[in-house]
C-alpha cells in the first residue's frame, strides 16, 4: 500500500494541469471536486482517507480507472489516465 501511495504522489503535478477545462488541485474539499468531476462512480473508505474512483474506459489498458486521493476531506494526490481529466 505504501508503495501505491508514493506512485500516486508522485501523480500530484498532474493535478493542476487543465485537461479538457476540468481541473483539480491539492487541498480542494469532495464538493470541489464533485463540481469539477461530477459523482465518482464509486468510492471507497479506510480510515482516514477515501478514494474517489472515476471511469475513464480503459480500466484495462490503462491500468485502473482514475482515482482521486482523499485524506481527511483534502485532494493529495491524483491518477488521472485519460485525456478528458
Amino acid at each position: 500500500m505504501k508503495k501505491a501511495m508514493l506512485v500516486a504522489l508522485g501523480a500530484v503535478a498532474m493535478l493542476a494541469a487543465p485537461a479538457a477545462g476540468q481541473t483539480i488541485a491539492q487541498g480542494m474539499s469532495p464538493a470541489e471536486v464533485r463540481a469539477e468531476f461530477g459523482s465518482p462512480a464509486r468510492a471507497r473508505d479506510a480510515g482516514a482517507w477515501t478514494y474517489w474512483y472515476y471511469n475513464n474506459g480503459c480500466p484495462n489498458r490503462c491500468g485502473s480507472d482514475d482515482v482521486v486521493f482523499f485524506q481527511n476531506e483534502r485532494v493529495v494526490a491524483a491518477v488521472l489516465r485519460t485525456p478528458r481529466r
